[in-house]
């Protein structure tokens, strides 16, 4: 059984990786395709690959379950118009046995597909939009969200930033109608607001400036729990505040496919608990953070599609194989099309929670992983 094992695996292998770099090549090209126009604007093309390298491991999410379904729909294709399942089956060997290292084969993709989201996709995915946002606006202050109120803890300090305009300008980038409420742990010392009229950026540190108009330079006010307000200026260039208070701004992660499993699983207890998202958490998750159990669940089901997959090429081959066509295979696709159509769906709805969290991410795999069972029974 060894023999038929390897010889599958072997039909299997060559279309898949030839799938699979057809399937990177067309995802990888369109994003080539939206960079290459910042050419003209004098960016290295060095910033452009490197770029493209860090968006691969995302591509490589939807390039394996498409490999898996190609390779299997291709090399089924071929043993049953060729009649060597016909000839395997009257030896004695059932269906379900010969198609078992396919089945591995999708549980290893979908495994391959788990460590990529938790330990690869998270960094180098928020690599790529840091830098697609910079080769776009030439500065990393264009990633700032204006108007809104930031979290930082840093140093054994809890920082509560407020921006009220960003200036992307790639010579001069700047931020502005900076409020700055600074809380020590240590509940011993007094908190401290700073105003700053506005910070520059340069060479990825952030130093402090007076308003250029009115002149009025940053300010500290410390306010004790007893007696009066101390306050005073601060001169231009000068830090009261922690760097990474400032970096804070222009590195924050705004995507889901940036958080680990674990990351969003401690933001989900912290929901569960009351106490609001956890301090990691970006505030375009916590603004949303009903929806962070989806996330949590489409962290399991997502690397599923490659099983899937699988158990949707294996019948259709085998059954519209014997006619000597190509008709299991285009049935493959367009199911594995709408597929990947009804788990964003799926997400839609439980954005705007009109599905329960657990039920729109396993829907897709269930319908489909199901419908691929009951082929595969019919044609045992």
């Amino acid at each position: 059984m060894r023999r038929i094992d390897r010889y599958l695996l072997t039909e299997i292998v060559v279309p898949a990786l030839v799938g699979g770099v057809i399937v990177v090549m067309l995802l990888v090209g369109n994003q080539l395709y939206a960079l290459l126009r910042y050419l003209y604007q004098g960016v290295p093309v060095r910033a452009i690959f490197l770029t493209l390298a860090y968006f691969s491991p995302g591509v490589l999410m939807m390039a394996i379950p498409a490999a898996l379904l190609l390779g299997a729909s291709l090399a089924l294709n071929r043993l049953e118009r060729d009649r060597e399942l016909l000839s395997m089956r009257m030896a004695g060997v059932r269906l379900k046995r010969v198609i078992l290292p396919l089945l591995l084969l999708g549980l290893l993709g979908a495994l391959l597909m788990f460590y990529l989201q938790e330990y690869i996709i998270p960094y180098t995915t928020h690599q790529a939009l840091l830098l697609s946002q910079q080769l776009a606006y030439g500065s990393p202050v264009s990633l700032v969200q204006r108007d809104t109120m930031f979290k930082v803890q840093s140093a054994g300090s809890t920082y509560f930033i407020y921006v009220r305009d960003a200036d992307p300008n790639p010579l001069r980038p700047l931020l502005r109608g900076i409020v700055v409420a600074k809380i020590d742990d240590n509940s011993t010392h007094p908190p401290t607001w700073v105003t700053i009229p506005q910070a520059i950026n340069r060479n990825g540190a952030w130093l402090l400036q007076s308003d250029p108009i009115s002149h009025v330079p940053p300010r500290f006010y410390i306010i004790p729990l007893e007696g009066d307000a101390i306050t005073g200026t601060c001169g231009d260039g000068e830090w009261l505040i922690p760097r990474d208070a400032f970096n804070y701004f222009y590195d924050q992660r705004t995507t889901p496919d940036e958080y680990t499993l674990a990351e969003l699983l401690n933001a989900q207890r912290h929901r569960v608990s009351g106490s609001g998202a956890s301090p990691g958490l970006n505030a375009a998750i916590i603004l949303n953070r009903q929806t962070i159990p989806f996330y949590v669940q489409r962290k399991f089901a997502a690397p599923l599609a490659a099983l899937v997959a699988i158990l949707i090429a294996i019948p259709l081959s085998i059954h519209f194989g014997r006619s000597g066509g190509y008709v299991g295979l285009l049935l493959s696709v367009v199911i594995a099309f709408v597929f990947v159509i009804s788990q964003q769906w799926m997400q839609i709805l439980a954005e705007r929670n009109y599905l329960p969290p657990v039920l729109a991410a396993w829907t897709p795999n269930l319908v489909f992983g199901l419908l691929g069972l009951i082929l595969l029974f019919r044609e045992e």
